[in-house]
């Protein structure tokens, strides 16, 4: 399961009014792309269609009213539900997709298996194919300005690439023996933040160095930023055990003191697969959407 929202609320605490404005979409196992609003205090459904042939790998937002799903059918959609056409433009990949992000209004970025490849939405022509990860690409983010992206693999490397020269900017090893699971930079590109296992860590992208490195309790499966003007930088995790603690970020590398708490409790004993989380996305302020595989 694959999960993306939207709000274009500009408050931290956001009436029933602007709540209204907010979408959640899924892309599922079997193929199936679907949407929900809220209203009347509880998610209502406002689309659901079959879109690929297999699971839906990836899914983003391209613009307030258009998605951009890939797929184990080995192909890229565009979706304006807006308008209720299930594909605005589509294009064939020579591998599995297993990420894509949108870059501005007129770029969409493709991870495959071993290559990553910038298109032009217009028609869909290649800008740039980027040498990817030996082993295969796990995750994909890509900064707010649109001009850089981080990838992580199964090599165990986070590289940063430079989308306007096609070319590879900087990379680092991990010291891990998991798969980067996922990478998410935050609301300014001033910091991103990667899990592998139950590792966590953000890191400062002016100085290079950690801001939070902390290992957790279980599995994290997805992270998140949370913002607030006076309380500062947060980050929070969808964990295997159903749990979700949430940690604030140091401002700099030499705070020795933590703070976090555990929003969700976890589960005692086994963990059945529909209460783990799956996905986790920032919505605004303190509110985050999660899913499960259920």
């Amino acid at each position: 399961v694959f999960l993306c929202s939207m709000a274009d609320a500009s408050e931290d605490n956001p009436s029933e009014q602007e709540l209204s404005r907010l979408l959640i979409a899924v892309g599922t196992y079997e193929g199936v792309l679907a949407g929900w609003k809220f209203a009347d205090d509880e998610l209502k459904i406002v689309f659901a269609s079959p879109t690929h042939q297999g699971s839906v790998r990836a899914l983003t937002f391209a613009k307030s009213h258009q998605l951009v799903s890939a797929g184990y059918d080995e192909t890229v959609r565009i979706h304006d539900f807006e308008k209720r056409q299930t594909s605005v433009g589509q294009v064939q990949t020579t591998e599995t997709p297993v990420g894509v992000s949108a870059c501005g209004p007129h770029h969409v970025l493709v991870a495959l298996t071993g290559s990553l490849v910038l298109y032009k939405r217009r028609d869909w022509s290649m800008l740039h194919v980027l040498r990817g990860h030996e082993g295969g690409t796990t995750a994909l983010a890509v900064h707010p300005s649109a001009k850089l992206a981080l990838s992580a693999g199964n090599d165990g490397k986070l590289k940063l690439w430079d989308l306007v020269k096609g070319r590879l900017a900087y990379a680092s090893k991990v010291d891990k023996t998991h798969a980067i699971d996922c990478i998410v930079w935050n609301s300014d590109g001033s910091a991103f933040a990667f899990c592998y296992g139950s590792h966590l860590t953000v890191r400062d992208v002016a100085s290079g160095s950690d801001l939070l490195d902390v290992e957790l309790p279980s599995k994290v499966h997805q992270v998140c930023f949370l913002k607030d003007e006076s309380q500062g930088l947060f980050v929070a995790a969808g964990c295997d055990d159903a749990s979700l603690p949430i940690l604030l970020v140091p401002k700099d590398d030499q705070s020795e003191e933590r703070h976090a708490i555990m929003a969700i409790e976890p589960v005692d004993g086994p963990v059945a697969g529909e209460e783990r989380y799956k996905c986790i996305q920032a919505v605004h302020g303190y509110q985050v959407a999660t899913a499960t595989s259920a």
